[in-house]
């Protein structure tokens, strides 16, 4: 499993799919099943990598915006549906959070079960949801410049999202 065959299980559980969660999980799961439990233990990594990777401030901002608050649970199903968006909207939201505005609602990207398709097939090939420690550590915080709750912050780092979801 490298990152190319990752992205290409999340595009194919997407397609068709990209306006039910519980399709796209159950298409995930289709997939995941296909492979060896040692393929689905370098999903899940690759999958807790690119989470890692998406714990920033900034994309935290967008998501507080776009959702009207947004805690660290929240933040966390926010990137497991950003993900679960597939490839090129994961890596144009890193890039600059403000593309999430031209095509996410409110709560569209809370996706928390997306991840529990992968527990599920591990737990169909051995018994287990436990997938044996990658070795990854999350983040202690998130990259990048934190910004003030009460403060008129957001809506300057991000007018265009303020602009749209704010009212």
């Amino acid at each position: 499993m490298n990152e190319n065959r990752f992205w290409e299980i999340i595009g194919l559980s997407r397609a068709g799919n990209e306006n039910s969660q519980a399709a796209q999980k159950a298409k995930l799961k289709q997939l995941l099943t296909g492979l060896e439990a040692s393929e689905v233990i370098a999903f899940d990594k690759i999958f807790d990598q690119t989470l890692y990777a998406s714990y920033t401030w900034d994309l935290w901002g967008a998501a507080y915006i776009i959702n009207g608050g947004c805690s660290d649970d929240s933040f966390e199903y926010f990137r497991r549906g950003l993900i679960a968006s597939g490839r090129q909207n994961f890596a144009d939201a890193l890039q600059d959070p403000q593309t999430l505005g031209d095509w996410v609602e409110p709560d569209e990207l809370e996706f928390e079960d997306i991840k529990y398709a992968v527990y599920d097939v591990y737990n169909q090939k051995t018994g287990t949801t436990d997938i044996p420690n990658h070795g990854l550590k999350p983040p202690s915080s998130p990259a990048g410049d934190p910004w003030e709750e009460d403060s008129d912050e957001l809506e300057k780092r991000f007018p265009r999202l303020w602009a749209k979801f704010s009212a």
